[in-house]
């Protein structure tokens, strides 16, 4: 399973925006406020997925929350995988580079999932 998670940092648990999706790749999405549940399922695909895509989009104005676990799983991850980011957040840009994470522009975001996963 080829899988795109994406991962938002958000101000409040009621922004409900949709995730990115591509056709080419099983897509998923959590936030800082997801629950221990859905936290586990993602963690499950992940570990399930032959290659991976992450992309993190950060807000300085909010903490981690649950998503450390999910940060600590791809530090273990040993599979094709890139990550990329957008936003700003210090302590999770110093966390994000140590996985090899690199910052990218939201518009250029769909021509490099797309390019990964062919």
């Amino acid at each position: 399973m080829k899988l795109f998670l994406h991962v938002k940092i958000i101000e409040n648990n009621f922004d409900f925006k949709p995730g990115l999706t591509f056709s080419n790749a099983t897509c998923s999405d959590l936030d800082n406020y997801s629950s221990p549940e859905v936290i586990a399922t993602v963690l499950k695909a992940l570990n399930l997925s032959e290659k991976l895509f992450v992309y993190f989009e950060l807000n300085e104005n909010s903490n981690a929350g649950s998503l450390l676990k999910v940060i600590q799983e791809l530090r273990s991850y040993k599979k094709p995988m890139q990550i990329r980011y957008s936003g700003e957040s210090n302590l999770l840009e110093k966390l994000i580079l140590k996985l090899g994470g690199k910052p990218i522009d939201k518009e250029a975001l769909e021509a490099e999932v797309g390019s990964f996963f062919n």
